[in-house]
């Protein structure tokens, strides 16, 4: 992620955008349908549309047009959303709050021992509470109460929440051409579509592709003017599309870590 179709799409959904800046249920800026998505134009559904005055817009691949382009360092890199549910510490007593989700996990620390829960969607803090609660009983007297867990002079107590976070190893960059076909019922629509779309295009040094930035080129056009016989006139504006193939892997977050100090096990 991403890859050819993905760069596709963001071409496609680019273009969309520039003629239908408020969605597609209004009218386009030009005020004629336009037609815009990924693949080759239907030859029958083409030339119905050309006699209707509908545009269609096309983002197809080039073929052989994939060049390596990897120079840029593999590490892994990684976020970590925040947590739906906080945890509060008042004295012998853990407060939650908020709703749980599947990636979090919960736990409670005291007296020298870690307690934890994964979360799962629809959770809530009163549950979360109750399932730290239940296993605290195993080793000492703990209540949960609503939200809290009552821990009874309870010790050194801690309290924390935390979430998976998605970590990304660029494998490869590579650099494809794609084709943006416009194809049109006259020669003044077409060339009024393809100066907005270029505009909006040349604007976008990088485009987000899967939520990676990706290096956006004009790398050529065409024309065909001999529209005349068939009604149908096209243009193509051919670009370069610089973008990553990337590992996504999920990375679980550290609760509590614990340290040998004076040779007793310490959680912090």
């Amino acid at each position: 992620m991403p890859d050819r179709s993905d760069v596709e799409q963001a071409l496609a959904g680019l273009i969309a955008g520039t003629l239908y800046p408020n969605g597609s249920a209004s009218d386009s800026v030009v005020g004629t349908v336009c037609k815009v998505y990924r693949g080759w134009p239907v030859a029958n559904a083409l030339e119905s549309d050309m006699e209707q005055g509908i545009v269609h817009i096309s983002v197809v691949p080039i073929a052989g047009a994939v060049r390596d382009r990897t120079r840029y360092s593999t590490e892994w890199q990684g976020v970590s959303p925040p947590a739906t549910v906080t945890a509060t510490v008042n004295g012998d007593q853990v407060d939650f709050a908020g709703a749980g989700g599947s990636g979090q996990v919960a736990g409670i620390g005291v007296d020298g021992r870690a307690y934890a829960y994964r979360m799962r969607d629809g959770d809530s803090a009163a549950l979360v509470a109750a399932v730290l609660a239940a296993e605290i009983r195993a080793d000492r007297p703990a209540v949960a109460i609503g939200s809290s867990v009552h821990l009874l002079n309870g010790r050194n107590v801690l309290a924390r929440v935390v979430m998976d976070g998605q970590g990304g190893q660029e494998l490869r960059r590579q650099q494809g051409g794609f084709r943006a076909g416009f194809w049109c019922p006259d020669p003044v629509i077409r060339d009024q579509i393809v100066g907005l779309v270029d505009t909006a295009l040349a604007a976008s040094t990088f485009i987000d592709v899967g939520g990676w930035a990706c290096r956006l080129q004009l790398s050529g056009e065409s024309s065909t003017d001999d529209g005349a016989a068939a009604g149908l006139w096209r243009r193509d504006l051919l670009y370069t599309v610089e973008y990553p193939t990337v590992m996504i892997e999920t990375l679980p977050a550290m609760l509590f870590g614990i340290a040998d100090v004076n040779a007793v096990d310490w959680i912090g």
